[in-house]
């Protein structure tokens, strides 16, 4: 099926019947003129996009075109805001996580990329449903001929397609790992034969059911959602392009800096979702981004279009992030991807964890660590000064991970089990909102990182079943005197 079509595999394609339970009095009956130009109109007409409409408009879009420069090219944008307030369930989109991938491309050699071309324009709306899709462009009216790319259940629908045809790849090609995100498919395999197989299969399924689709890359070395992978070298790497955007934005909040000039919330985020973007590829804490996150709270009660003149130290931080992601150690073996970091294999699932406990209270710490043969440690002592009880237990955290030992197995894995939701969950989200901690925190990942325990899991326990309760409270004052006394034991 080309752009417009209204079959898959001569199967009836999935249409947008959801407006029956619309409320009238939602419906978008006063048109805001699509902010396009005649270019754009008269290549949607070609591509069979859109068409004019003569009949009566029940619903108007929000319509507008916007600049995708590395693609030279401009991309249609239809926000059905009535339909979309009326989906209360627009379906799930279950995405494959980033860890997903990394570990099932670590136990691969070979992969080969995909993309579906423009591929919301394959699922064609009905006749009957283009009442609800209509816009105004000089005068006239259209409609559109396929699903509205800003509408909350598309996403959903070519998931749902996109699955699919992987299931069927894995089921006949038995060795061969698929992914599919949106429009986006990853074949991974070990044997270049059956990838090569995989790759044929796909295709044929995409003719059958006319769907276009791009081959990008295929081998060891491969680029997917902006991630460069390298599978010979078991390493990963941002992307060229996102390369390009992160050195973009360094140099637009230099001179933001230099200028003190106004920006739009939507910027900032847009730069800091670049940064976390490149820090979630390179293992990176987020715990040095407190400043920019804390300026972002601030403002998160105003609409992303306002503009506003940021905190100078907080733009310094974020460029601060940025270049320390620019300059990430390099490995010269991939040109087209500067920054890189080491893909790690999943561990063995048959050997027991170790397992540190670590606890505070408001005079002393504790910890008590137990290895899979048996052995077990326990440490204590006070705290030189108080503070409040969630720095505390970060700080009895980052003491019993400085009495770790050294590690050495590659499949070993450390579980961490404290009775802190604020250091369990700074440590997820690899930062937090009270300065202090948010400053501990990357210590104790660094430390973590130097033991060389690469598989680390974090596990919340009530107070009662944590086992560092009672070393932690060895050292309770009273009366201005320590009562009990002593360290590692």
């Amino acid at each position: 099926m080309g752009k417009g079509g209204d079959t898959l595999g001569g199967n009836t394609l999935f249409t947008n019947e959801i407006v029956a339970d619309l409320d009238p009095s939602l419906l978008e009956t006063s048109p805001q003129e699509a902010d396009i130009f005649i270019e754009d109109l008269r290549a949607l007409i070609a591509a069979g996009i859109i068409e004019a409409y003569h009949g009566s408009a029940l619903n108007y879009c929000k319509l507008f075109t916007v600049d995708e420069t590395h693609k030279s090219r401009r991309r249609l944008i239809v926000w059905p805001r009535s339909i979309n307030a009326a989906l209360t369930n627009p379906g799930d989109v279950i995405l494959p996580s980033f860890d997903e991938i990394l570990v099932a491309a670590s136990a691969h050699r070979f992969g080969a990329t995909f993309d579906f071309e423009a591929f919301f324009n394959h699922f064609e709306i009905s006749a009957a449903m283009q009442p609800f899709y209509c816009f105004r462009f000089q005068n006239e009216t259209y409609t559109m001929r396929v699903i509205a790319t800003g509408q909350r259940q598309c996403p959903s629908l070519a998931q749902a397609l996109s699955r699919s045809i992987c299931d069927t790849i894995e089921s006949i090609i038995v060795g061969v790992k698929a992914f599919a995100y949106v429009d986006n498919i990853l074949l991974l395999g070990n044997d270049t034969l059956l990838l090569e197989n995989a790759r044929s299969l796909l295709r044929s399924i995409c003719a059958d059911i006319t769907v276009a689709l791009d081959e990008e890359e295929f081998g060891p070395r491969f680029t997917f959602l902006g991630v460069s992978f390298d599978l010979e070298k078991q390493q990963i790497a941002i992307a060229a392009k996102s390369v390009s955007k992160l050195q973009d934005a360094l140099n637009t909040i230099s001179d933001c800096l230099s200028f003190t000039s106004p920006v739009l919330i939507k910027q900032i985020l847009s730069w800091f979702g670049l940064f976390c973007f490149a820090a979630r590829i390179l293992a990176l804490p987020l715990a040095g981004a407190y400043p920019i996150l804390k300026y972002l709270r601030r403002v998160a009660n105003k609409p992303t279009g306002a503009c506003v003149t940021p905190w100078p130290s907080a733009l310094r931080n974020l460029a601060s992030c940025i270049s320390s992601v620019l300059s990430f150690p390099a490995d010269p073996f991939l040109p087209v991807a500067s920054i890189t970091r080491s893909l790690t294999p999943a561990p063995s699932t048959d050997s027991p964890p170790h397992i540190l406990y670590t606890d505070a209270c408001l005079s002393g710490w504790g910890t008590v660590f137990f290895t899979p043969q048996g052995e077990i440690s326990v440490s204590c002592g006070p705290f030189d000064f108080p503070e409040d009880i969630q720095v505390l237990e970060g700080r009895a955290l980052l003491r019993g991970t400085q009495r770790l030992p050294i590690n050495t197995d590659p499949n070993a894995t450390l579980v961490i089990r404290i009775d802190s939701t604020s250091v369990s969950g700074g440590l997820r989200r690899t930062w937090h909102r009270n300065f202090t901690l948010n400053s501990i925190l990357p210590q104790i990942v660094e430390v973590i990182s130097l033991k060389g325990w690469l598989h680390t899991k974090i596990e919340w326990v009530s107070s009662l079943s944590n086992l560092a309760d009672l070393p932690s409270r060895a050292f309770e004052v009273k009366n201005g005197v320590i009562v009990e006394n002593g360290e590692d034991s």
